[in-house]
């Protein structure tokens, strides 16, 4: 008669163990648009750029979707002057920032001169929100990013169903515009190498970090 209790025990401590293996860690999409989608913009023209999505997020290693409450995905933006040979990214100077104060988005200035715009979504009824406006006011080829800082900012969240062994790390894959190309191709107008580079594995290096290219005329 002890048997059936041994499996039954055993049965419930299997199904409770988390100590399992996600080969690559959990990569989350994050939806994101920026509008209006087009490759040439004027001096003064306004670029809506969003980020909006429920707490069911998707997970494209394990292909399930995760319920994840009051996350911190620490979203990171930054801009580059891509034709010519100075990559520092910044918007100062070339791009005029409009943020509505309910966001937590803060400028973060850096030795080398250069600049970013980082802080957290909105959380509310279950829901993640993050709004803001670019106004050029420079010309030029531009790189745009909206990723996430989620690898390596903070490892140690946890979420229901959550594997727990330390290489099921945490990570992020901003989706911008509904898979859409974001003219990726533009990289190849840039003199500098290394934009080239990134065309070759634009997955990685462009999709992956919410990518767009654009002209300012």
């Amino acid at each position: 008669m002890k048997y059936p209790n041994i499996l039954i025990l055993t049965f419930l401590f299997s199904g409770c163990n988390k100590d399992c293996n996600i080969p690559g860690g959990y990569v989350f999409e994050l939806q994101a648009t920026l509008t209006p989608a087009k490759d040439t913009f004027n001096i003064g023209d306004t670029i809506n750029i969003v980020s909006e999505f429920e707490e069911l997020v998707y997970d494209r290693t394990t292909r399930k979707y995760y319920n994840l409450r009051d996350f911190k995905f620490y979203p990171y933006s930054d801009i580059i002057k891509i034709d010519g040979s100075d990559a520092v990214a910044k918007f100062s100077g070339a791009f005029d920032l409009s943020i509505d104060t309910i966001y937590d988005l803060t400028m973060s200035k850096y030795s080398d001169g250069g600049d970013a715009l980082l802080g957290q979504y909105n959380y509310n009824n279950g829901r993640y929100v993050l709004k803001y406006k670019m106004i050029p006011k420079a010309k030029g080829l531009f790189l745009f990013k909206l990723t996430s800082l989620l690898y390596p900012a903070n490892q140690s969240q946890d979420f229901e169903d959550r594997c727990r062994k330390s290489k099921n790390g945490l990570d992020a894959f901003v989706n911008l515009n509904n898979g859409s190309d974001n003219n990726v191709d533009f990289l190849l107008n840039s003199p500098d190498q290394l934009w080239q580079n990134y065309w070759q594995k634009r997955e990685d290096h462009f999709h992956k970090f919410g990518g767009y290219c654009f002209y300012v005329k």
